[in-house]
């Protein structure tokens, strides 16, 4: 429920008031500050609930209907496949192991198709890490909070980028956030699937390592700016 205008306090509730063989029905409740913004956040809400739904494979039980075109139209394994590797192939790193054929339909097996809309966050600030995450469409930006708790913008990833991988790799809680500012489609690779992935291409794990270090440094760099930014404010203030 972390939709822009959903108060935390008092925080939301959901309550379930029915759920058989046939359906579930859930009851959502939550308080905002101004009610003139209740359409403009239920909205929001129904969205991310929608994204969130897909991600979990979560539909209705029995479909009114279903049209599929049987002769043309490519099962789920063979897309996925297809996204794969044309994903692979558009990121220079990853090259070498679109490359192996051998190896991608067993590798496009653990890779999972995630969608995510307009102001969803992919990875929070603190959270662990469990999954690099390749952009097959639409926009995500990286930022970083600085000492006064507000998110600093570092750069905007769009189609052939990839995100995730500093907490994946470290271990370590992520340093930064992911919120998507344009319909999000991604494919996450998680830390099973990215260790076989090193184990037939060695080099691949010293070229993430390399974008790691990039993207720590420009970290550095953003922190760096706030300090000096807020130290100078706090001179001026004093003169």
């Amino acid at each position: 429920l972390a939709t822009e205008g959903i108060l935390s306090d008092p925080s939301p509730e959901i309550r379930t008031m029915e759920y058989n063989d046939y359906r579930g029905n859930y009851e959502v409740r939550f308080c905002i500050e101004d009610y003139q913004d209740a359409p403009k956040i239920r909205e929001q809400l129904m969205t991310r609930i929608w994204y969130a739904a897909q991600r979990n494979n979560l539909g209705p039980t029995i479909p009114i209907y279903r049209l599929r075109k049987l002769d043309s139209e490519p099962n789920q394994a063979d897309s996925t496949l297809t996204k794969f590797t044309e994903s692979l192939k558009s990121i220079p790193v990853f090259v070498p192991v679109a490359k192996q054929q051998k190896n991608l339909e067993n590798f496009s097996k653990g890779a999972v198709l995630q969608h995510f809309g307009v102001g969803e966050t992919v990875i929070r600030q603190g959270d662990p890490g469990h999954a690099l995450y390749i952009i097959i469409a639409g926009k995500a930006v990286i930022t970083v909070k600085d000492s006064y708790g507000e998110q600093q913008e570092m750069m905007t990833l769009s189609s052939g980028e990839f995100f995730g991988e500093m907490a994946l790799f470290s271990g370590k809680p992520s340093s930064v956030s992911v919120t998507v500012v344009e319909d999000l489609q991604t494919i996450a690779l998680y830390s099973d699937l990215v260790n076989q992935m090193i184990e037939s291409t060695p080099s691949l794990a010293r070229e993430i390592g390399q974008i790691i270090e990039a993207r720590r440094k420009a970290i550095d760099e953003v922190k760096q700016a706030n300090l000096a930014s807020s130290n100078g404010a706090e001179l001026s203030s004093q003169g």
